[in-house]
């Protein structure tokens, strides 16, 4: 049983994209990194943002941020294909302010 669990461990580990390790989606190439550098997030309403990516449209169309209620100020982002499930999995929001529209950063 102890086997088992190491190797189902090692395997996630191995398996989990690195900061640096470069995402392709519709021919696009991307990192994690570049997704923290060139997205911001904007909170239209007490539970709706939107991600906005220089120079990655692509995002801007595929990936959401939802909020649990009106004043969580944390989020997770919410990419609508498996090519950007990493981004589901790994970036979080923090918005800078309680007022709506807001602007937040993302975080990889």
């Amino acid at each position: 049983m102890k086997k088992v669990f190491i190797c189902a461990v090692c395997f996630l580990i191995a398996s989990t994209p690195s900061f640096s390790e470069t995402i392709t989606y519709d021919g696009e190439e991307f990192t994690l990194r570049d997704v923290e550098r060139k997205c911001e997030v904007w909170r239209w309403s007490d539970n709706y943002g939107e991600l906005e990516c220089r120079g990655m449209r692509f995002l801007n169309r595929k990936c959401e941020v939802f909020f649990q209620n009106r004043g969580q100020r944390n989020a997770s982002v919410d990419c609508r294909g498996s090519e950007l499930r990493t981004i589901s999995r790994r970036c979080t929001v923090y918005m800078n302010s309680g007022r709506v529209p807001e602007y937040g950063t993302v975080s990889c």
